[in-house]
């Protein structure tokens, strides 16, 4: 161009990766005018018609550009269609963030954010912008070289038609005040803006968007002012962004501002902030504005479906009309809690809907056809076509966030507010429990409105109706409902997921079906550890117990795998043993070690429960737990024999399967449970032997408890003060064994716990620890009576048939109770013990069952068989363990009558051993220990 002076004149664009160099393709250093006609190339000389100098000092070469209009390096746009996806939330927080570095902010605009009560720094910091009215186009351009056409999926971008068929990117939305709506993690997901027309169906704010266009619109996301930190146990929520941002700003309490009255969203975003108080401080036009008073009732409502305590914020409405206008103004609103705040909101309802009513008819019909068609909620119409009311009413259902499926059950998740029921559960814990039908029927009428159609002499209306019972029961029956959220568990701890990461964000994790409400500091996890950082997470763990005297290194292992199994639980398939922690003597520190796990789990004691060797009612317990969603429990003090069939089928399930109390309905629940014991010198059953891993103290002092000199006098202080530091140790090393691999060592099987065992067990090992499975091998030949039983009778039946001709049980029981010799030899005592410790005294037919059950079982390296029959009673004779497995073709010593000892039956199991011997820790031989279900010693 030229100008007055006959001197010429060009606008310079500096070149970018979407607009190169024409002359060297360079991306920076050169330049274009804005009408394409010039280039100033800094590097290609040949063809310039001028070289000059800038004022660096820098050479450049001028070219003269053919065709005097720059092609557009983009391809041609389209516009952004109805399926045209809204982009996630890191890319709408860079466009928006990139939008805003772009714009300043208005004086007028600033003096009147400054009249709302913020400071410059607060305004600054959060980043208000005025978004104008010209040059809209330009930012755009500059937004989409940077971004791409992406950028048309981010909501308040669009395409619009230019002169001659050039279409171009601009902005939508009228000029005024530009409020950044963030997520909890501080991105920039929207952008409302208040109009300075006030123009906008009647309100002043609206948000970008590209709805109006064909393209995306922003949803309805509340608004995490910046700075408010996570964990927030108490939380305030309130209508819009900018109100939000202000009563943060004057009241330091955490504000989340919904968009508008639109709670749902915002109560997800409350618990992603580890909230436990929601504080209500919604307009106090609720007084008066049916609409509002509604919503803060069923936001009330569903903030206590969801386990969170609600608190209300009101004031005089000639103080203000929000909260933020109360606060600017100095003055505190009035905080109500509990059922003064319950019977506040109902109070606010009610008003809210008499003055809706006409004067000349209360409560007539034009109040109730008011109440047809509640803002935001879906209208189900009653029919006869059941089927189809049925399913719009599971659609509905799967609006609310409160309710979950678990088992073929619609469940809730509720808190304890008392002590733990029935001394199972922890007070104040998390816990699933079915939702009763009488629930499902309000919350039903929460997510819809329900409409029936009735004939007047006017012609049919609608008019508003309850969910009708038959609807209610269907929905409660029905097994699935599509749409809701499953959960598996609820969990107060961070835990590993089955790929190796952690879940440690509170809120529903969608891939493992995990509801994590954590409380307190979180754990610093490196995000891939190394195996150096495992061992020092490994020293910084045992030496918490360095003043347990243990009974060896594996049972210092399996206090290990104790603390790391509850963290692991979800991360590998199968159950897990039971962790049993016995002593010699009583106050050896049975209690407190188990103590130390659920300290630096959950932060509290372990609730104890009551074990009990009924099983019908054990049974039940245990159902209560898988309904519950209990993941550690603790029987303690054990006395006496300690399983049974019932514990041993729960100790190797992941599933629980019972009838319900008091209801007639089979229930199937996943069983994620830890299970703990204590006791002194526990006996345990054989059958549960194999499914425990031991723990064992062994204190030389007469009184322990009178025991000084630890390391750490208040254990239990020193591990709540540093529970976040040790409960981010043990996750790191389950972190740092998947980071590498999960690498396996040769360990020997431990059947039905594989998937623990690959894991936990692998884990323990891995980081320099003794094998814990070594443990079970010790209780089993501690803890089987009958074993030990067995294996005296064997050695003195030896001596009461050294010729091994066989001996029925009636006359081994005549031979020591009804006719014993006149001059007993050494043995007799001994069998005669064995034999009543067995089956008691002188019952020769339970003698015989005892020894069938036992047939071809090594006891110390012999065993009994059955050698042939007489007067068909079954002779019982004892081999040594080298005829276990007789060589082909060798006579046996025994009748034909029955196969000899040495051979091998098909289809049962464990009666011949493996070619290689395996051994216990005391050196003994064991046969089938690679076997499943083998009860070896």
């Amino acid at each position: 161009m030229t100008t007055a002076n006959g001197r010429s004149h060009h606008t310079w664009r500096r070149v970018t990766q979407a607009h190169p160099c024409p002359i060297c393709k360079a991306q920076s250093w050169c330049s274009v005018t804005a009408d394409d006609t010039l280039a100033k190339c800094m590097k290609i000389e040949a063809g310039n018609f001028k070289t000059g100098e800038q004022k660096d000092g820098a050479r450049y070469y001028l070219h003269r550009l053919a065709g005097g209009a720059r092609p557009d390096p983009a391809p041609p746009l389209r516009p952004a269609g109805p399926e045209t996806p809204r982009a996630n939330a890191d890319l709408l927080g860079r466009a928006n963030s990139a939008l805003l570095a772009r714009l300043q902010l208005s004086k007028a605009h600033r003096e009147a954010l400054r009249g709302r009560g913020l400071s410059d720094e607060e305004i600054d910091r959060r980043g208000y912008r005025t978004l104008p009215v010209r040059g809209r186009a330009a930012l755009a351009r500059d937004l989409r070289e940077q971004l791409g056409d992406v950028l048309l999926s981010v909501p308040g971008f669009y395409v619009k038609p230019g002169e001659g068929g050039r279409p171009y990117v601009t902005i939508a939305g009228a000029a005024g005040l530009l409020v950044p709506v963030r997520d909890a993690e501080g991105r920039v997901v929207a952008l409302l803006a208040r109009r300075d027309d006030g123009k906008d169906g009647g309100g002043k704010y609206s948000y970008l968007s590209s709805a109006k266009h064909d393209g995306p619109g922003p949803g309805a996301p509340p608004h995490v002012p910046l700075k408010v930190t996570v964990p927030c146990s108490t939380c305030r929520l309130t209508e819009g962004a900018l109100k939000a941002d202000i009563a943060f700003a004057l009241s330091g309490m955490p504000t989340v501002g919904a968009a508008g009255v639109g709670w749902r969203p915002a109560l997800d975003t409350l618990q992603s902030l580890g909230c436990k108080t929601v504080r209500l401080a919604f307009d106090a036009d609720a007084l008066d504005n049916a609409h509002v008073a509604r919503a803060l009732s069923d936001c009330c409502d569903a903030a206590a479906a969801l386990g969170l305590a609600v608190e209300l914020e009101r004031w005089d409405k000639a103080d203000g009309k929000g909260i933020d206008d109360v606060l600017a103004a100095g003055k505190a609103p009035e905080v109500l809690a509990g059922e003064a705040a319950l019977a506040a909101i109902r109070q606010t309802l009610s008003a809210a809907t008499a003055s809706r009513m006409p004067p000349d008819e209360p409560g007539g019909r034009e109040c109730e056809e008011s109440r047809v068609c509640v803002p935001g909620r879906p209208q189900i119409v009653i029919t006869t076509e059941e089927h189809e009311v049925n399913a719009l009413a599971v659609e509905v259902l799967a609006r609310d966030r409160s309710l979950y499926q678990r088992g073929g059950m619609l469940i809730r998740v509720v808190r304890d507010t008392s002590p733990a029921a029935g001394g199972i559960r922890r007070p104040f814990a998390p816990r699933i429990e079915p939702l009763p039908s009488p629930l499902l029927r309000e919350r039903l009428a929460a997510n819809a409105c329900w409409v029936a159609i009735r004939k007047t002499k006017e012609g049919a209306v609608q008019l508003p109706a309850h969910p009708p019972p038959w609807s209610v029961a269907a929905v409660h029956a029905r097994g699935d409902w599509p749409g809701l959220r499953h959960l598996e568990a609820v969990v107060d701890y961070p835990v590993l997921r089955p790929d190796g990461t952690i879940l440690d964000r509170t809120g529903y994790d969608t891939a493992t079906g995990l509801l994590l409400d954590f409380e307190g500091v979180p754990p610093v996890v490196p995000p891939a550890p190394s195996y150096r950082e495992a061992l020092a997470a490994r020293d910084a763990i045992l030496e918490v117990v360095a003043d347990f005297p243990f009974a060896a290194d594996c049972h210092r292992a399996a206090w290990l795998a104790a603390l790391l199994t509850p963290l692991a639980r979800f991360a590998f398939t199968g159950p897990a043993p039971l962790f049993l922690v016995d002593a010699n003597v009583r106050a050896a520190g049975k209690g407190l070690l188990l103590d130390c796990v659920s300290r630096i789990i959950t932060g509290e004691r372990f609730t104890v429960a009551t074990y009990t060797s009924d099983e019908d009612e054990l049974r039940k317990r245990i159902t209560s737990l898988a309904l519950g969603g209990d993941r550690l429990v603790l029987f303690d003090n054990l006395e006496g024999r300690f399983g049974n069939a019932t514990l041993d089928a729960a100790l190797t399930a992941t599933s629980w399967e019972d009838r319900i109390l008091g209801v007639n309905r089979m229930a199937r629940a996943p069983l994620f449970v830890t299970w703990f014991a204590t006791g002194n010198n526990v006996a345990v059953g054989a059958d549960t032997a194999r499914r425990v891993c031991h723990v064992r103290l062994e204190s030389p002092e007469e009184r322990p408890e009178e025991r000084g000199g630890f390391r750490h006098p208040d254990l239990l202080g020193h591990v709540a003060e540093n529970r976040p530091r040790l409960l981010g140790a043990a996750l790191t090393i389950l972190g740092a064994y998947c980071a590498a691999g999960r690498p396996q060592r040769e360990l020997r099987p431990w059947g039905s716990f594989d998937g623990w065992s690959r894991l936990v067990r692998g884990a323990v090992v891995w980081v320099g620890l003794a094998d814990p499975g070594e443990t079970r091998y010790l209780l089993q030949e501690q803890a089987d009576v009958s074993a030990e039983a067995m294996s005296l009778l064997l050695c003195c039946w030896e001596q009461m048939d050294p010729d091994r001709q066989g001996l029925t049980a009636a006359e081994v029981t005549d031979r020591l109770f009804r006719r014993p010799p006149e001059s007993p030899p050494a043995w007799h005592a001994e069998m005669r013990a064995a034999v009543e410790s067995l089956v008691g005294r002188g019952d020769s037919r339970a003698l015989g069952n005892k020894l069938r059950s036992y047939r071809r079982r090594i006891f110390h390296g012999r065993f009994i068989d059955q050698a042939g029959t007489e007067h068909r009673a079954a002779r019982w004779v004892v081999c040594p363990a080298a005829e276990f497995r007789r060589p082909a073709g060798e006579d046996s010593p025994h009748s034909q009558d029955s196969p000899p000892p040495g051979a091998t039956r098909e289809g049962q199991p464990g009666e011949s051993c493996e070619s290689g011997e395996s051994f216990s820790a005391n050196g003994r031989a064991l046969c089938g220990a690679a076997s499943d279900d083998s009860e070896v010693l």
